[in-house]
């Protein structure tokens, strides 16, 4: 078995519960509420703000 199908096999329930979360089904379906997805997308630009100041320190 190549690495990847163990590790995916060692991951697969908790890859599924990820698709089976309600704000993942809602996105997939285009009903997912516009100001649940702003406040989304506002978490992701402070995450993303931090994860590169982080990557620019280490490097």
């Amino acid at each position: 078995m190549k690495w990847s199908e163990h590790a995916w096999t060692k991951v697969a329930n908790i890859y599924g519960s990820i698709l089976k979360h309600p704000f993942v089904c809602e996105l997939a379906a285009g009903t997912l509420p516009r100001d649940k997805f702003m406040y989304y997308l506002g978490q992701d630009a402070q995450y993303l703000k931090s994860y590169t100041s982080v990557l620019s320190h280490v490097a």
